[in-house]
């Protein structure tokens, strides 16, 4: 019985010395501090029939494409993102329905990862650019895309693509930085013919 009682002494006295007031929580799930580059804007140079402004941290890659058709990449290589840009000319009311319609299906594709999909109406009459712009929340693969015309010869469809799996929360801060842009290139949007 002496022995019982020095073990559960000896143990308790373990059990006792080994505890601190220290207590442990687990940390929360953080992410790194996001270095972005400085925004400043400048002219798309490019032999395109439309101007706009681009971000200076970002370069404009021109893809083969049929004629009276235009594939540009504005690439950004610091973040791993591209806002990649279709351009047609048409003609007919009827053309422009099936390009809308088709700008329509390319942003529903998303539904099935997106939280929701909003809608902003773009209207400058100065520079005839009307159009949508929808910003895509949740883990979908593009969070932003965008369509506008002049509605008789002019169709530019534009969407925002990262190099990476889909993450909402950790893309937050690119998306947004980037969002700025895609805004001023379509403020910036002029139809050269």
């Amino acid at each position: 019985m002496k022995k019982y009682i020095y073990r559960c002494s000896l143990g308790a006295a373990i059990l006792l010395g080994a505890c601190t007031n220290d207590s442990y929580a687990p940390k929360p799930i953080g992410y790194p501090k996001v270095e972005l580059p400085p925004a400043g804007y400048q002219p798309l140079a490019d032999s395109i029939p439309f101007s706009a402004n681009i971000a200076k941290s970002s370069y404009p890659r021109k893809k083969p494409s049929n004629p009276g058709d235009y594939f540009l990449d504005i690439e950004y290589p610091t973040i791993k993102a591209k806002i990649h840009l279709s351009y047609k000319q048409f003609e007919g009311k009827s053309k422009l329905q099936e390009m809308m319609n088709d700008a329509y299906l390319f942003t529903s594709k998303h539904q099935q990862r997106a939280n929701g999909i909003s809608e902003n109406v773009i209207h400058n009459d100065e520079n005839r650019v009307h159009g949508l712009l929808f910003s895509v929340s949740g883990n979908a693969a593009s969070p932003m895309q965008f369509w506008v015309t002049d509605s008789t010869n002019h169709f530019l469809r534009g969407a925002l693509y990262f190099f990476t799996e889909p993450n909402a929360d950790s893309l937050k801060p690119y998306t947004q930085y980037v969002s700025k842009d895609v805004i001023e290139l379509i403020g910036s949007l002029k139809w050269k013919k």
